[in-house]
């Protein structure tokens, strides 16, 4: 990706008006179906679109074209438009079709692929065909990472249990899901745990954890520090009591039943298929 070429250029995904060479034509590439915004205008198309065949190159060297969506106020469409030759950006209020517009409210060119045009060349290679698309942040998928789980004396293991990190970020707003369901080789490690976040907190931030085992169903809360990337879950000591401390597995000595919660003098995190989820809402520092 060169997001840099399309100031106020993105598209909708990682899949929409992606660019790529097209097998078994004469010098022609696709894009596929989607939805691109510039200048606070959407422009869509609900079909590929095949782009060629481009003009041929007698020359003894390397051509380099490029491929716009012309946003046209004119015509107030969309339309894929090759412009030869390494066109320079238009620095004038002055259309020029053969250049890279750039004039809000009257024609808007972005940027979504550089192709190559080898001399003597009939068809394109994948490697021809450069994508400079930026894609948006809400593509409305949200991204998975890995999450880093700690305790205090003793490290864990998931074994053949799952731990799953999942985020949606824009701007500086990170919404997160972390999931952990235990395993029959799940071990809890000792002392009390900690959850890594994907990106660093601007401010301490309280955020929600619950659990699902069968010795009960409960709710707790957690917080990441200022400047830290780490959660750290609370959980109420027991059934009975309202108040909460940190999820513990074990005390330092790994004496049994000294964890956090327990429920009917039982650790709760010791049998397959028990799950814990801590999800919410946090500003980060970049």
């Amino acid at each position: 990706m060169m997001g840099a070429a399309n100031p106020g250029f993105v598209v909708a995904s990682s899949t929409a008006w992606q660019p790529t060479a097209k097998a078994a034509s004469t010098r022609t590439i696709s894009i596929a179906p989607g939805a691109g915004v510039a200048c606070g205008i959407l422009g869509q198309t609900g079909a590929v679109a095949d782009i060629g065949p481009f003009d041929a190159n007698g020359g003894a060297s390397n051509r380099f074209d490029t491929v716009v969506a012309r946003y046209d106020w004119a015509i107030r469409d969309v339309v894929f438009t090759v412009l030869k030759n390494s066109p320079v950006t238009n620095t004038t209020n002055t259309l020029n079709s053969a250049m890279i517009n750039r004039i809000p409210g009257v024609m808007y060119d972005g940027i979504v692929a550089i192709v190559r045009v080898r001399p003597g060349v009939t068809q394109f290679n994948a490697d021809d065909v450069t994508d400079t698309r930026t894609v948006s942040s809400q593509d409305g998928a949200w991204k998975s990472y890995s999450v880093a789980w700690s305790a205090d004396n003793q490290a864990p293991t998931i074994g053949n249990g799952t731990l799953t990190g999942h985020y949606d970020k824009f701007q500086r707003t990170c919404e997160v899901d972390i999931a952990l369901k235990w395993g029959s080789t799940s071990v809890g490690g000792r002392g009390a745990w900690a959850f890594s976040l994907p990106f660093p907190a601007a401010r301490e931030t309280w955020m929600s954890v619950a659990g699902f085992t069968a010795a009960g169903q409960f709710a707790g809360a957690g917080f990441v520090a200022a400047g830290g990337s780490t959660f750290y879950p609370y959980l109420p000591v027991n059934g009975f009591d309202s108040g909460i401390l940190r999820l513990r597995n074990a005390d330092s000595t790994g004496a049994v039943s000294t964890g956090v919660p327990l429920f009917g003098g039982s650790y709760p995190w010791k049998d397959p298929g028990h799950n814990l989820h801590i999800f919410g809402r946090y500003e980060t520092l970049l």
